[in-house]
């Protein structure tokens, strides 16, 4: 089985790419491949200017800790924590203290409108709320790239748009790149650049919002 059959992409710096297309045509495999978490049979893959397939287990890991920033479509969080606590994680697995950690958790669930359910727990968060705070666990740690996969497949319309809202003020404000799986149409207009797949292979990039490029 070949999940990818000759991708050929480039990301841009403060960039937000989508890649769409159907189940099954590679867009995880992908997205896995340049975050480290799986290994290519061959192939360059170059994120910024790591030659990820070939750095150490050691050196991949750091390379998760530091650069790249996470948002699951399940949310992803964890149950026995508080909102803040939840958003800390990242902080606190690169050895930060926890009282500095906890305060930039909090700062965080202000950027993304949440300041008033710090302490709350996951069950007590609608799916939306949920979001914002993994979106905050994303970019907590300042990460130069946060992949998300299917960032709105789980909400309504109107809170998917606010979700997608606040990813592309991050793009904006922060020079935080992204690559956002998905396959909802609903949000393809807060692309700067859509990159279509099938059958493990780009089959065009189409350009959304032009914008001048830093590779």
């Amino acid at each position: 089985m070949h999940a990818l059959r000759g991708v050929d992409l480039d990301v841009y710096r403060a960039e937000l790419m989508m890649i769409v297309g159907p189940s099954g045509c590679g867009k995880t495999t992908f997205v896995s491949i340049v975050s480290a978490l799986m290994e290519p049979d061959g192939g360059v893959c170059e994120v910024f200017g790591h030659d990820v397939p070939h750095l150490s287990e050691k050196a991949k890991t750091l390379f998760r800790r530091y650069d790249i920033g996470f948002v699951f479509q399940a949310f992803n969080l964890l149950p026995a924590l508080t909102a803040q606590e939840n958003v800390a994680v990242p902080l606190l697995v690169q050895g930060i203290a926890r009282k500095e950690a906890m305060k930039r958790a909090a700062e965080a669930l202000v950027s993304v409108g949440q300041s008033d359910r710090h302490g709350a727990l996951p069950s007590q968060l609608s799916g939306g709320q949920k979001q914002r705070v993994a979106i905050a666990r994303a970019m907590v740690h300042r990460p130069k790239l946060i992949i998300c996969d299917e960032p709105t497949s789980n909400l309504d319309h109107a809170t998917g748009h606010m979700v997608m809202e606040l990813l592309k003020n991050l793009t904006e404000k922060s020079g935080t790149t992204l690559i956002v799986v998905t396959h909802d149409n609903r949000i393809f207009d807060f692309a700067d650049r859509i990159a279509h797949m099938d059958d493990g292979r780009i089959l065009n990039v189409e350009i959304i919002h032009p914008k001048k490029r830093n590779p």
